[in-house]
C-alpha cells in the first residue's frame, strides 16, 4: 500500500474548492473531488488517503462532512476503510461485499448498529447525532467493532435483532411511539442501550443527559437575574427530552415559588423553528408586553426562531427579553446576541453508551449525566418596571 502524504499527492486537494453557494450538498461536492482524483489516476489503487481531519482542513469543511463523503465512497466500493489503519483506494478488482457463512465468522467482526428514528442518510446533517456518533467512533477506535447506521421503527426492533443476534445496538433518541418496541427488547434481554432518551420501565439500559436538571439550571439563572415571569417554548412532545425539560421547568418554577401560566408553556409544533400560526400568536404576546420577561427554548432551532421573532418585532435581546436555549450547534454560532444555552455532555454520553453496550455484562444501568449552563449575551436583568 502506498501512503498519500507527499506534496504532489496532496496538491490535487489544495487546488480544489467547495462552492458554498451551490445547492449541491458539501459532502457530495467533496465526494466528486475525491472521485476525480481517483478516476484521473492521480490517486492510484492501494494508496492511503490523508486523514479525515487533513481532508477537512484542506477543503475547509467539517470533519463530519469529510466522514460522510469517505463513508459513501467506501459503501460504493471505491475506498476501503480499515479501523485503526486508514482509508485506501480499492485495489482492482473491487472485492465483493463481505458475507458471513457462520456465526463464528460474524462474531469476529463485531457489529455495533446505530439505530435512528430518521433516515440514515440524514445523519450527517444533524449535529446532535454527529456529536454522539463521533464520540462512539472515538470510544470504539481501539476495538474491532464495525459501526453501521440504520433507520428502524420500534415495531421492528425485536425481529431485526433476532435476525442479527450477534449485533449490539445503540438506539438514539427513540420517541414515544417506539416504547412498545423498547419494552419488547427489554423482555428479550437483548444487547441494546438507549442513548439520548430516558423512557422509564422499558427494561433496557440508558445513557442520557439530565434534562430536568438542565431546565432547572436555566430557571435558576433567570430567577437569580430577577425574572419572575418565565415562559417555555418547546417542540416534539413525543421526545422524552422534551417531556423531561417541561417537567423540570414546571417543578423548578414551583420550587422557586413562581406560578406557571399555561399560556406561557407553548408548543412550537416545529423542531426546526416555530410554526407560522404559533409564531403569529407569539408575536401578539410579545408585542403586547403582557408576556414573560424571559423564555427558555427547549431546543436550539426553536431558540433561533425565537431570536429571529424578537428581531422582527424590534425587541432588543436581552434588554427587552431574555432567552435561553438548549445546545449550541454551528447554526447558532453567529447568532446575535450570542445565546445563553444549557449544554448536554454529548461526548461523554456517546462514549458511555458505546462502552456499555459492547461489554458482555448488560445489567440495567440508567445514567443521566449532568448538563452545564453556558452564560453568554442573551440573558440579563428584566426590563425596568418589570423587576
Amino acid at each position: 500500500m502506498t501512503v498519500i502524504n507527499g506534496p504532489g499527492e496532496l496538491l490535487v486537494l489544495s487546488k480544489q474548492k467547495i462552492d458554498r453557494s451551490s445547492p449541491l450538498p458539501r459532502h457530495a461536492q467533496l465526494k466528486a473531488i475525491l472521485l476525480s482524483a481517483i478516476s484521473s489516476g492521480e490517486w492510484q489503487p492501494g494508496m492511503k488517503l490523508p486523514a479525515e481531519t487533513e481532508i477537512a482542513r484542506m477543503l475547509n469543511v467539517s470533519k463530519m462532512t469529510a466522514n460522510r463523503a469517505l463513508t459513501d465512497l467506501a459503501t460504493e466500493g471505491v475506498l476501503v476503510r480499515e479501523l485503526g489503519i486508514g482509508t485506501f483506494v480499492v485495489e482492482p478488482p473491487v472485492p465483493a461485499p463481505r458475507t458471513y457463512h457462520n456465526r463464528a465468522a460474524r462474531r469476529a467482526q463485531r457489529v455495533l448498529r446505530i439505530v435512528t428514528d430518521g433516515p440514515a442518510a440524514n445523519v450527517a446533517d444533524n449535529e446532535y447525532l454527529c456529536s454522539l456518533l463521533l464520540a462512539i467512533r472515538t470510544a470504539l477506535s481501539p476495538t474491532d467493532a464495525v459501526i453501521q447506521i440504520s433507520q428502524i421503527p420500534g415495531n421492528n426492533y425485536v425481529q431485526l435483532l433476532d435476525e442479527n443476534p450477534d449485533e449490539r445496538w445503540v438506539i438514539i433518541a427513540p420517541l414515544k411511539h417506539d416504547i412498545d418496541g423498547l419494552k419488547a427488547l427489554g423482555r428479550a434481554r437483548r444487547g441494546a442501550v438507549v442513548l439520548g432518551a430516558s423512557w422509564p420501565n422499558v427494561g433496557l439500559s440508558s445513557i442520557d443527559s439530565d434534562n430536568r436538571g438542565g431546565a432547572a439550571l436555566a430557571v435558576h439563572h433567570l430567577v437569580n437575574l430577577g425574572h419572575r415571569s418565565i415562559g417555555l417554548l418547546f417542540a416534539d412532545p413525543e421526545s422524552s427530552n422534551t417531556i423531561d425539560r417541561v417537567t423540570g421547568f414546571q417543578s423548578t418554577m414551583e420550587a422557586c415559588g413562581l406560578s406557571t401560566n399555561s399560556e406561557f408553556i407553548v408548543d412550537a409544533h416545529d423542531d426546526m423553528g416555530i410554526r407560522p400560526d404559533v409564531k403569529h400568536d407569539m408575536a401578539a404576546m410579545l408585542s403586547s408586553g403582557s408576556g414573560p420577561t424571559a423564555w427558555i427554548a427547549a431546543g436550539p432551532y426553536v431558540a433561533m426562531g425565537l431570536l429571529e421573532l424578537a428581531g422582527e418585532l424590534g425587541l432588543c435581546v436581552p434588554k427587552d427579553l431574555s432567552i435561553i436555549g438548549f445546545d449550541y450547534p454551528t447554526a447558532l454560532a453567529n447568532s446575535h446576541p450570542a445565546l445563553t444555552t444549557v449544554c448536554q455532555p454529548l461526548a461523554a454520553m456517546g462514549a458511555s453508551a458505546a462502552l456499555l453496550v459492547m461489554t458482555s455484562q448488560l445489567e440495567l444501568v440508567n445514567h443521566q449525566l449532568k448538563c452545564t449552563l453556558a452564560v453568554r449575551e442573551s440573558t440579563n436583568v428584566p426590563p425596568a418596571g418589570q423587576r
